[in-house]
């Protein structure tokens, strides 16, 4: 599909995001989406066929957003613990702004739509961690006799059962408090000593905060 939009879907796709984020999928009708943007319906089916096209618009452009983000930590930050540490932030933030329901909906309802989801992502995150990693190495901040492979496939695994709601209720564990512990744990494991400084700096003054640009 070619997801390439003009100015007018692409205020419709982003107004129903932040819909599908703060309240889940089935509670967001079309006619929501629509009073919402002060449009008819009508103009919005113009638009869109369907609220699983509109949805489909909506995860590809967040992805894509998302990507953007990604790179620009890399580029803005001076060394890789850094970089890990504002790129795991800025996602533990966008985890904790979806609802939920979100993610159980569209497993439930959507299924395709997320598998495509889960798949894209999951590749995008091991391609990149597996080269910050990697990277790591040069810059003497990762132990040398870690397998970029292996671990990059572990942490994603781990980062999967954040939406294991039998395993960590949300009404015990907040998503962002669990990612953090993930994300910092796995960051102490593969650090070298110097690595390790810097993200005790970075932890404990609460500096991850000023790495988001």
């Amino acid at each position: 599909m070619d997801y390439k939009i003009d100015d007018s879907k692409q205020r419709i796709v982003n107004e129903s995001l932040e819909l599908f984020k703060k309240h889940g999928i089935n509670y967001v009708t079309m006619d929501i989406i629509a009073g919402n943007l002060g449009i008819s319906k009508k103009t919005l089916y113009v638009n869109f066929q369907s609220k699983e096209e509109l949805l489909s618009y909506c995860l590809n452009n967040y992805a894509k957003a998302r990507r953007q983000k990604i790179r620009s930590f890399v580029e803005s930050t001076p060394n890789i613990i850094e970089a890990l540490v504002a790129i795991f932030s800025y996602v533990t933030r966008e985890v904790s702004q979806f609802n939920p329901l979100f993610y159980d909906e569209l497993s439930r309802y959507f299924p395709q739509l997320s598998r495509e989801l889960v798949d894209r992502q999951n590749e995008e995150d091991y391609d990149e961690l597996s080269r910050l990693i990697n990277q790591g190495k040069v810059q003497d901040l990762i132990l040398q006799d870690i397998n970029a492979d292996i671990v990059a496939k572990l942490f994603l695994v781990q980062i999967r059962h954040i939406v294991d709601y039998e395993l960590f209720p949300i009404n015990r564990y907040s998503r962002s408090e669990l990612f953090q512990q993930i994300y910092v744990n796995f960051i102490r494991g593969i650090a070298t000593y110097e690595g390790q400084t810097i993200l005790k700096d970075l932890v404990e003054g609460h500096r991850y905060f000023e790495l988001q640009p």
